[in-house]
């Protein structure tokens, strides 16, 4: 099976508390593709061995789509189709440096999966990838900016009037929902800076949480599409027959 090592770290600056550097360290070590008629497997152990294939094969997906964005391309990178590429989403795709280390087999026996372990490198490292500092300081500056923008445009549609007399309750309530949609953002945008790392951590992993729910809610609702689907077809059949 697979296997996923992670560390976090977090830096803290006791001379001044607005001052955070976080990083997160992924150590993961790839089970190796099986073929059936090599390994003799059965049972639990055949099942296993089609969700490694299963998961490395979404991998390979991820590491084309990220190749062809390199290479300048829109596309769309498949992370979800897999818990392991979810998981690597950081690594692979994010603000980070990856390292890919290939194991082969000198044996001759094992010459397609050792060719197939090289392109799979060879793929990997088209990637691009690029790391900057994970540090708050700079973040929270970056939020003060925006907030700062907020309050002028906040300002500004405060200040503004309306043309014609018969515009006037357009722009208006125009105007107002302008200034209530500004207002939440800023409101957001001010919790976000005041808020401590802690909640910070708490908020995305309560969003991460929501978004599992909806996707596994996703999944549900299209199997009982499908069951339904076969349902009906089976009706259908059995109508044909009949007649």
């Amino acid at each position: 099976s697979h296997s996923i090592f992670t560390i976090k770290v977090h830096q803290k600056d006791e001379e001044d508390k607005s001052k955070n550097v976080f990083a997160k360290l992924n150590l993961v070590d790839l089970a190796g593709s099986e073929r059936q008629k090599g390994t003799g497997a059965s049972g639990q152990t055949l099942k296993e061995g089609a969700n490694i294939n299963k998961s490395l094969s979404a991998l390979g997906n991820v590491i084309n789509a990220l190749v062809e964005i390199a290479n300048g391309k829109k596309t769309f990178v498949p992370f979800r189709n897999s818990k392991l590429t979810r998981v690597l989403q950081e690594s692979l795709g994010g603000n980070s440096l990856c390292t890919m280390l290939a194991t082969l087999s000198p044996a001759a026996s094992n010459y397609e999966e050792t060719m197939s372990t090289l392109r799979y490198a060879n793929r990997a490292k088209a990637i691009k990838v690029s790391a900057t500092k994970n540090e708050e300081a700079s973040q929270l500056s970056r939020l003060n900016s925006e907030i700062e923008e907020l309050k002028k445009k906040l300002a500004a549609s405060e200040s503004g009037a309306g043309g014609d007399r018969g515009d006037i309750g357009v722009a208006s309530a125009e105007r107002k929902a302008m200034q209530e949609k500004l207002q939440g953002q800023l409101a957001d945008m001010q919790q976000m800076v005041s808020s401590t790392w802690e909640d910070k951590a708490k908020l995305s992993a309560d969003h991460e949480s929501q978004i599992s729910k909806a996707l596994d809610d996703q999944k549900k609702q299209t199997k009982a599409m499908q069951e339904e689907c076969r349902k009906r077809l089976r009706v259908l059949e059995e109508c044909r027959k009949r007649l």
